[in-house]
């Protein structure tokens, strides 16, 4: 059986365009010191480029919000809106999607457990143990082959 017959919303997998994204980067704010604004661009940057298939669902809809807030007169992100609803319905509604998508939020808390964006802020939610474990059985192919932030 290959991926897409397991989850099939790969068959629609996408990733934010170029001017959708500079659209999102126009319309979000950032909060705290200079070095904190730094590593939000740097966390924003870096989720902007990947394919759906590494984002979480609250990053889905994140990005969705983001893209609400965007001009509606301007179709930048129209398309990209439209395809990432429709993946993460998709996700949602296969089972084997819900269980790709919790590995993914537990592979982001683990890997980005300071992060706001892209791990949700937290550290104290996992251990040491957990996220070693979570290593060793996840697929390398579900995660990010470039490094983040």
């Amino acid at each position: 059986m290959s991926d897409v017959e397991i989850w099939p919303e790969l068959r629609i997998d996408v990733t934010v365009s170029r001017r959708c994204a500079d659209r999102i980067r126009a319309v979000v704010e950032y909060q705290g010191t200079a070095a904190a604004v730094e590593r939000q661009r740097k966390s924003l940057d870096f989720l902007l480029t990947l394919p759906a298939r590494y984002m979480t669902r609250s990053h889905i809809d994140r990005i969705l919000n983001w893209m609400g807030r965007v001009d509606d007169e301007s179709p930048d992100c129209d398309d990209t809106e439209q395809a990432l609803s429709l993946f993460s319905r998709a996700r949602y509604n296969n089972p084997m999607g819900q269980w790709r998508e919790h590995a993914l939020r537990d592979y982001w808390r683990c890997a980005y457990p300071d992060d706001d964006l892209l791990g949700r802020g937290s550290s104290g939610y996992w251990n040491m143990g957990e996220c070693a474990t979570l290593e060793r059985w996840i697929p390398p192919a579900w995660i990010p082959a470039e490094g983040g932030p």
